[in-house]
Order: structure tokens, then C-alpha cells, then sequence
């Protein structure tokens, strides 16, 4: 009869140390997507700012070349490319976001902005894109996406 009592007890103890590894691996996982969900909040609510912002900046320009200014002025570290077309004149920028959504170089930027803006007759568009750099050849993965367009007054 001892020997049975000492079956039952460790059958009983193997038990106990099996739920509770399987509510500590559901623990772990949902803290896990958790982190995950919360990142990816931060990400899209850094995106959605800082689109935003250049949307204003080209509201208030009159023209391509003081809407660089002002953005330039605002992101420093911006690098534009001007782009011509026949009839169109235009720009792209390009701002790098650190992994605590501040402005970076875009060698060390762990997001990235880009927008495209083009001014035809008295009108400028941009469109705006904002995507983790992993992912930068892809921009159909990108994290927000914004089109703007503004009357030009002059």
C-alpha cells in the first residue's frame, strides 16, 4: 500500500508541474503579442504624426521650392531628390526615423518616410508613405500611406 500512495503522489506532483507549464507558455505568448501589438501601435501612431506634419508643411508652401525649405527646415537631416517631368516639376524626400520615431540619418533609421510630391499647374500632390526599412524595396507593406493635394496660390 506505501509504495501505491507514492505512485499517486508523484503522478499527482508530474501533473501539477504540467498545467502549470502550459498556463506559463500561454503567459509568455500572450505577453509576447502583447509587446508585438504594442510596437506596432507605436510604429503606425509615429507614422500617422509624422505624415501629418509634411501634409502641413506642403499646405502651407506656394511652390516646390518653399515647400522643400520648410521641409528641410523641419527634418535636417531630409534628403530630397528633385525630379523633372515635361509639363511637371517635382521632388522626393526621404526621412529616416530611429527605433523611438526620431529623425536619423537613413543609414542608421530603423523606419523610413518617403514622399513623393509633384506641382502641375496650380496644383501640388504628395504622396506619402511610411514603412520599417526591412521592408523599403516592398512599399506596398508600408505601415500608413497618405495622398495630399493642395491648391497652389501665387
Amino acid at each position: 500500500m506505501r509504495k501505491s500512495d507514492s505512485f499517486l503522489f508523484l503522478f499527482e506532483m508530474i501533473m501539477a508541474m504540467l498545467i502549470f507549464f502550459i498556463a506559463s507558455s500561454i503567459c509568455v505568448s500572450v505577453f509576447a503579442k502583447a509587446h508585438r501589438m504594442n510596437r506596432e501601435s507605436q510604429e503606425l501612431n509615429a507614422a500617422v504624426s509624422a505624415e501629418k506634419n509634411i501634409a502641413e508643411l506642403l499646405s502651407t508652401a506656394d511652390s516646390p521650392d518653399s515647400a522643400q525649405a520648410l521641409i528641410l527646415e523641419a527634418y535636417p537631416q531630409a534628403e530630397i531628390t528633385s525630379v523633372s517631368d515635361i509639363g511637371a516639376s517635382g521632388f522626393q524626400v526621404s526621412i529616416g526615423f530611429d527605433s523611438d520615431f526620431q529623425e536619423a540619418a537613413s543609414e542608421e533609421a530603423s523606419c523610413l518616410m518617403t514622399a513623393d510630391v509633384s506641382a502641375e499647374d496650380m496644383l501640388m500632390s504628395a504622396d506619402i508613405h511610411f514603412y520599417p526599412v526591412s521592408d523599403s524595396s516592398n512599399s506596398t507593406d508600408s505601415v500608413y500611406d497618405l495622398h495630399v493635394e493642395n491648391a497652389i496660390t501665387r
